[in-house]
């Protein structure tokens, strides 16, 4: 940028025409130095006023101002909670006369309306959408802060005003007035939502010949209600087709999932698929649920989504991911179309478990060997500290609980999904034996925990105590020789001993799984005989 082209401030006007058109708006900035200051600042305006506040080419609102304040009129006292008779602000800067730093703060109305949630560290505010998803809506600093465009005429449409979005801008430069043409010295532009005007003059600051100012706003539209996204001008909930099953000429045959086109025991939409039509995926399509426990949790039959949606399903069978139709159409769309992405024909039935369960109305334990563990898991932790008052698996950190949550048999034979859950089990498992307490029992102090449980469980004559134990040791092996560190030759025998390379990644894990269930049901039968590990 020239000398000249800083002065002219080309920049800042061009800023200031595309307000409104971006992505961002910037509603609140200040920065200064010796050759240039600059501020920028917003304001509500009552749409059925605007035309009163375009006459004017400085701030509607200024910086410290929109607070409540009493006023005079008619010699009455009166009160408005802006104290600026209908113009109201969307950022407040409060200013305590130097005794103690500003506080740059978010009208509290427009982040009620979204529903926003102040994240520290980050310093946004974030709105979590119907499928989960957090959008950064606000970014606020010192000095600045940043709102999405979108979110604003939302707020706009319902509350019928505009966003005024203003600047005033100073650059100092020892380029000489003469080097400026006339006609550039002053310039003033007035259209339907913009006003502005700068101007070039001799400096009145030492070190500088010239300067030059920009002062002007730009109005924000809101969006029309219809177009708003906000209830009741929300669109209608739109709903995906699936593969339910095929023709006789052998082509796909697909159906919405619309919940409100299906056929019901009622009589409902005759001759339409029924609601609990059976929609096949592959398994695969848990893969993103899992990669984010803190966020989904995918339960023996049902996938949730923190507080906001839950989906029944038959994740018991060995090939295929099954849900009803009708079910499906209470996803978000969203959620609806990643699962379409994975749909395949149908290949088979529902598990027993499935049937027994949403058929027959019966409790039904899990079939699939990482249901089955987890479920066990809980059930001996809760039960083994009901009765002696201390965990013989130390519960995990809340940093690990996913180690936990996301334990599955492997979606594919891939060394790093395999990896990534042998270390889980470990964790789990090895890593949690309580020492401390088995010590207290007369084990070893300075022995591994493996060694130690050994010691405890063979003195309390649990059976097939020693197959136990070299389960334990060899997935202790595993972790040590391949997934914790670099594979080599023990990872070689590890990996033997457990069966690798001699079937796929995903049966070997599910052997773990099922000697790890072996091993809690041992436990289980011989210290807490009278409670069943199988009641629900």
């Amino acid at each position: 940028m020239t000398e000249r082209e800083r002065v002219l401030q080309g920049e800042h006007r061009a800023w200031l025409e595309s307000v409104g058109s971006q992505e961002w708006t910037t509603v609140y900035h200040v920065e200064g130095d010796d050759v240039h200051t600059k501020t920028i600042f917003s304001a509500l305006v009552p749409t059925r006023r605007l035309k009163a506040y375009q006459a004017g080419l400085g701030f509607d609102l200024s910086i410290g101002d929109g607070g409540p304040s009493c006023f005079m009129r008619g010699g009455k006292v009166g009160y408005d909670r802006f104290g600026q008779m209908g113009v109201e602000p969307l950022v407040l800067v409060r200013l305590f006369h130097d005794h103690r730093p500003k506080a740059v703060e978010l009208l509290e109305e427009f982040r009620l309306f979204h529903n926003l949630s102040f994240d520290p560290l980050r310093s946004v505010f974030i709105k979590v959408n119907d499928r989960g998803c957090e959008e950064v809506i606000a970014r606020l600093g010192d000095d600045h802060v940043d709102v999405k465009t979108y979110a604003v005429r939302q707020f706009l449409a319902i509350k019928r005003m505009h966003l005024s979005v203003g600047i005033d801008s100073y650059v100092f430069s020892p380029l000489a007035l003469d080097e400026i043409p006339p006609e550039e010295q002053r310039v003033e532009v007035r259209r339907k939502l913009l006003a502005y005007e700068y101007t070039v003059q001799e400096s009145f600051k030492a070190g500088s010949d010239t300067y030059s100012r920009l002062i002007g706003k730009r109005y924000v539209p809101p969006l029309p209600k219809e177009q708003s996204g906000i209830w009741p001008y929300n669109e209608a909930k739109q709903h995906e087709q699936f593969i339910i099953g095929r023709t006789d000429q052998g082509e796909l045959r697909e159906f919405t999932c619309d919940p409100e086109q299906l056929a019901n025991h009622f009589g409902k939409n005759r001759g339409a698929p029924h609601f609990v039509t059976l929609v096949f995926f592959r398994r695969d399509v848990l893969t993103k649920y899992f990669a984010q426990p803190a966020k989904y949790a995918v339960i023996d039959g049902e996938l949730t989504c923190s507080a906001l949606w839950s989906l029944r399903l038959d994740n018991n069978g060995p090939d295929y991911i099954i849900v009803h139709l009708g079910d499906l159409g209470r996803l978000p769309l969203e959620e609806q179309k990643y699962w379409r992405s994975y749909n395949v024909p149908p290949d088979g039935t529902v598990s027993e478990v499935h049937f027994r369960r949403s058929m027959l109305a019966q409790f039904t334990a899990a079939e699939r060997g990482d249901l089955v563990f987890k479920q066990r898991f809980v059930q001996f932790q809760e039960a083994w500290a009901e009765c002696f008052g201390w965990q013989l698996f130390r519960p995990l950190h809340a940093g690990d609980t996913h180690n936990f949550t996301a334990l599955r048999i492997p979606m594919t034979d891939e060394q790093a999904e395999f990896d990534g859950l042998v270390l889980s089990l470990t964790k789990l498992l090895n890593d949690s034996i309580n020492e401390e307490a088995l010590i207290n029992r007369g084990a070893t102090k300075d022995v591994p925990g493996i060694t130690k449980l050994q010691e405890f469980i063979t003195s309390e004559g649990l059976p097939d105590a020693d197959v136990h134990v070299k389960f334990l040791r060899n997935l202790q092996s595993l972790r040590s020789t391949g997934v914790g560190h670099r594979k080599g030759a023990g990872y070689q025998k590890a990996s033997a001993a457990v069966g690798i390379g001699t079937k796929p990644l995903s049966l070997v894990f599910t052997d773990l799984l099922a000697r790890a269930t072996r091993l809690l049901d041992s436990l289980h039968a011989h210290f807490l005989v009278t409670i069943s590990p199988s009641s629900p």
